[in-house]
């Protein structure tokens, strides 16, 4: 019985073993640009550009645009679903956000999160 059971424990592992992951997108270049497009008391409008340079194409992907305070904070987030296609990519979007939120704002960061 304990065997069998080793057996099956040491081929369950080397099955699993064989069987590759979901590949990180190694092969995913991604370049930020945020602009301010106009800012009111309360509102500030914004424009963003994010540039994909992709080693094949991806059917589905996640954009995250985060802006962050002076601590690292995440303070705002723009999400995004978009195709990728093998090559130079560009997406741009508009956004509005807080006045307080942009005035906060000193770092931003796009991810893309690929593999569906």
């Amino acid at each position: 019985m304990k065997k069998l059971f080793l057996f099956s424990m040491i081929t369950a592992a080397f099955f699993l073993g064989l069987i590759p992951a979901p590949a990180a997108p190694s092969g995913l270049q991604v370049q930020l640009d945020v602009q301010e497009v106009a800012k009111h008391s309360v509102l500030v409008t914004l424009s963003w550009t994010v540039t994909i340079q992709a080693d094949r194409d991806w059917e589905s992907c996640e954009l995250l645009i985060l802006f962050r305070d002076d601590q690292e904070r995440e303070i705002h987030r723009i999400n995004k679903m978009l195709s990728v296609k093998k090559g130079r990519n560009e997406v741009t979007g508009h956004d509005i956000c807080e006045t307080s939120v942009w005035d906060r704002t000193r770092k931003f960061s796009g991810k893309l999160n690929c593999g569906f």
